[in-house]
């Protein structure tokens, strides 16, 4: 199971999960929606499968690729108390492929570790 989970990742599977990720239109904290990977993937695809290919091969990851920054976005108009906020975290993209794809490969294991109701 841990061979498999930390086994190195294709260019394909890489691209697979840029474009099954759900965008929204919001920047993630380095800036960038996740529609800027998907439109320019043939400028931007290569470093980004060196960037997510190097995280497998090496077991580390960039200290920039793992920032969130939590936002409080108003629920109502005029916000008069703390209640009518809701924190929304954003982080990098480049860290939502990689949990895309160990989540992708974890979910053929699931049923094997935890077991029904």
């Amino acid at each position: 199971m841990s061979t498999s989970l930390a086994a190195p990742v294709s260019p394909g599977e890489i691209k697979r999960a840029v474009f099954q990720i759900a965008t929204t239109q919001e920047p993630e904290s380095g800036g960038f929606t996740g529609v800027l990977f998907r439109s320019y993937w043939d400028i931007v695809g290569e470093d980004v499968v060196l960037a997510v290919s190097s995280f497998f091969e090496s077991g580390s990851l960039l200290k920039n690729f793992n920032h969130t920054w939590l936002v409080l976005a108003p629920k109502v108009d005029v916000v008069e108390t703390m209640k009518q906020l809701r924190p929304i975290s954003l982080y990098q993209f480049v860290y939502k492929i990689i949990a895309k794809i160990l989540v992708e490969r974890l979910t053929h294991f699931l049923p094997s570790i935890v077991s029904p109701g």
